[in-house]
């Protein structure tokens, strides 16, 4: 029967990460590239598929916030024409004073 005997301390529990997407690696393996982007090199992960705790760690996987989706600003109505810019005059229907 064999004694091991754990030197690094308590370690925290691995959370395993899925790729949501293909990513690779740029040439000199710096940074992670999407799939399609110019650079990409190396692939890292497939879509659907676990990656090496490790490397999650390593570039910083985990920590990606998720897209959020591009709205468009809300913008103010201006039905009060006092408060838009430069204009100080008042009109009525047909464009005269």
């Amino acid at each position: 029967m064999a004694l091991t005997v754990n030197l690094r301390g308590p370690q925290a529990p691995v959370k395993k990460w899925k790729a949501d997407r293909d990513l690779y690696l740029n040439a000199d393996k710096s940074k992670v590239v999407e799939d399609g982007k110019p650079g990409a090199a190396w692939l890292l992960a497939r879509k659907g598929r676990e990656v090496n705790p490790r490397l999650v760690a390593q570039y910083k996987l985990g920590d990606k916030p998720k897209r959020k989706p591009n709205k468009p600003k809300a913008t103010a109505k201006t039905s009060d024409k006092s408060t838009s810019k430069g204009s100080d005059k008042s009109t009525t229907k047909g464009g005269k004073k």
